[in-house]
């Protein structure tokens, strides 16, 4: 085992971890739909309903804005090193090592886990109102 498995491992986990949440979220909004209650006509949500609902939709905000965070960060970075190609009227140099590594800043790391490990609990934290509602409204009642 070495850095690079590690790194890759690591990627496939997130990645894996992120479409299952993804997924999660999608399948918990059709639960909440299945349990509306017709008023009049008109669908509504039970008041027990809407706490799942609102971590569903912060949880898959979360999910967008890691990925718009990410892409906006690394096409900016992108941008930077390319910048340092450019010398002289557009040509590249010859002696620029494109696999030259680079560190990225520390905070980088910390907004990105901020997105991506709330997601994860707003997820769960949006299955655990469902199942409270299903517990005590659904069977109980």
């Amino acid at each position: 085992m070495n850095l690079k498995n590690c790194r890759e491992a690591e990627t496939d986990y997130s990645g894996t971890a992120s479409d299952v949440a993804r997924k999660l979220a999608f399948a918990g909004l059709a639960m909440v739909w299945i349990f509306k209650v017709d008023v009049q006509g008109c669908p509504t949500l039970p008041a027990g309903l809407v706490w799942a609902t609102a971590f569903i939709a912060v949880g898959l905000l979360f999910d967008l804005t890691q990925y718009v965070f990410g892409a906006s960060y690394w096409t900016r970075k992108v941008k930077s090193k390319e910048a340092e190609l450019v010398v002289d009227k557009g040509r590249p140099t010859e002696h620029f090592d494109e696999g030259k590594e680079f560190t990225i800043p520390f905070w980088y790391g910390r907004v990105t886990d901020l997105f991506f490990y709330g997601k994860l609990a707003l997820v769960g934290c949006a299955y655990i109102a469902l199942l409270w509602y299903i517990v005590t409204v659904k069977l109980f009642r």
